[in-house]
């Protein structure tokens, strides 16, 4: 599946419009300047590029309701309509580990509110699991070997 590269003012526009009529989106972002397993030290994790995603009338033959995402570029987090979108509570955004996107966009002076993270909640649902990865979950989650629930939550 390919994604569009939005990077322009007049995309970003049509994405604020969409999400804000929905009133949730998922959302993840792709940083640097950390190690992969490590937490983010304050001013050290950089945006190289971040996503925005939601849900479609389509749906899968797994029976979950396809999503429709765009992939900005970190410059995107400086733009207004994005950032007031980002720091309205009343918009859900969904995130898998997210206090590491919160960390990683307050980096870049974006307060985000209203975020949900789904990790918790997988913990929670499957205690027994040695980790909590997409690639971990999904099999338990869909019930299908070799499924990564990346193909769910993130773009």
């Amino acid at each position: 599946m390919t994604v569009p590269y939005l990077d322009t003012p007049s995309g970003w526009d049509r994405v604020v419009h969409v999400i804000r009529e929905k009133g949730v989106c998922g959302w993840d972002s792709e940083t640097y300047g950390h190690e992969g397993d490590e937490s983010t030290p304050v001013g050290r994790a950089n945006v190289l590029v971040w996503s925005l995603a939601v849900s479609t009338r389509a749906v899968s033959p797994r029976g979950h309701h396809v999503a429709a995402g765009v992939v900005l570029p970190a410059a995107a987090l400086g733009y207004g309509p994005l950032v007031a979108l980002l720091e309205d509570p009343a918009v859900a955004k969904w995130a898998w580990n997210a206090p590491h996107d919160v960390h990683s966009a307050r980096e870049h002076g974006v307060i985000v509110r209203g975020w949900v993270d789904g990790l918790p909640l997988a913990r929670v649902a499957l205690p027994g699991l040695p980790r909590h990865g997409l690639k971990t979950v999904g099999p338990h989650l869909t019930g299908k070997p070799g499924t990564s629930l990346a193909q769910f939550v993130r773009l």
